[in-house]
């Protein structure tokens, strides 16, 4: 099996070489890549190595979006915590502070904000417990613990640790 070279142009420059397998590409053709959404051109080389040059570009350009999804989502998440904060310093009603639109907007980020979440609940220990609930799909507090913040507190961030999201 043979597999293909792409020279990736971006902004007019030809960059690195990615290999990718391919059995039905024929040298010399130029087409788009879905993936990295750029033109390439076709060379035959062995698949042996276009496996593992396939890996090393694949795990770096997962690496570059999840460096920017992380920075956006970060922002984002800085901002909408200093608006919840700010609107909700003197509410004393949970209902309306977990239903404040910058808590929600939290919540509709996904699950790739858990970590922003448990570092803020390590540092601060606000009312993170509903979106933690609907983010995680768990519940780690004992019934004989709700509403004994402290106690939800170290419930969740155990189960943090237990998970990966933070450090035993």
């Amino acid at each position: 099996m043979t597999a293909a070279i792409h020279q990736i142009r971006s902004r007019g420059a030809t960059s690195t070489q990615y290999i990718v397998p391919s059995p039905i590409t024929q040298r010399g053709t130029t087409t788009r890549s879905p993936l990295l959404q750029d033109e390439y051109s076709v060379e035959s080389v062995p698949s042996t190595v276009a496996w593992a040059a396939l890996a090393e570009v694949f795990i770096a350009a997962d690496a570059a979006r999840h460096r920017k999804a992380t920075a956006r989502v970060s922002s984002i998440f800085a901002d909408c915590l200093a608006k919840w904060k700010a609107d909700t310093q003197f509410t004393s009603s949970a209902t309306e502070i977990v239903l404040h639109p910058s808590y929600q907007r939290i919540i509709g980020l996904g699950p790739e904000i858990l970590p922003f979440i448990f570092c803020e609940l390590e540092k601060d220990g606000a009312h993170w417990y509903s979106a933690l609930t609907s983010l995680t799909g768990a519940n780690p507090v004992r019934s004989e613990d709700k509403g004994r913040v402290k106690k939800m507190k170290e419930a969740w961030l155990a189960w943090a640790a237990d998970n990966g999201y933070l450090d035993a």
